[in-house]
């Protein structure tokens, strides 16, 4: 009988052919930045926008905006099936489903909403990057420092405050 000598080099070869007939894991198609395109609607079409950021742990944060309707940053759950992407938006009943480019740069599938449904193409362009040294809050908001001194311990919290204008109207009975 035979002996059989085992080698590093055997043990090597054996890993490689291993991880070589392994089926190959397709990876989560970067979705970082803008989807923007055109969906027909009867009498013309309407801009969405998809803005979609990658959260830890492998899922995404999405909003969708469509600014001829004054929609801004509706919440959008997203769904990865492999190469598939699903947006779904509950807060108007709508939902995305496309194909990604083999380019990445492209998605391709079918918008749905209650009793319409239409091709629609995704464009991607990345998000882009804010270079101001603080956000400025648009009207109706003021910012007002404030500070809380505690004489017994020595110390001072302090903090911006953000408060949203709210005009009250009083109405008199006489």
């Amino acid at each position: 009988m035979k002996k059989i000598l085992y080698s590093p080099y055997f043990s090597f070869c054996l890993f490689i052919a291993l991880l070589l007939s392994a089926p190959a894991r397709a990876a989560a198609p970067a979705l970082d930045g803008l989807w923007k395109g055109p969906l027909p609607v009867p009498g013309g079409q309407l801009e969405v926008v998809f803005r979609v950021v990658a959260l830890t742990g492998g899922s995404f944060f999405a909003t969708l905006d469509v600014p001829q309707q004054k929609i801004s940053r509706m919440a959008v759950s997203v769904e990865v099936r492999g190469d598939t992407i699903v947006f779904m938006a509950p807060e108007a009943g709508s939902q995305f489903m496309g194909l990604v480019s083999a380019d990445g740069k492209a998605l391709t599938g079918t918008w749905q909403q209650p009793g319409y449904q239409v091709a629609l193409t995704l464009g991607y362009t990345s998000a882009p990057i804010s270079t101001a040294k603080s956000a400025r809050l648009t009207p109706p908001y003021r910012e007002e420092e404030v500070a809380v001194t505690n004489t017994e311990a020595n110390l001072t919290l302090g903090e911006c405050s953000r408060c949203r204008l709210v005009k009250v109207h009083f109405l008199r009975s006489y």
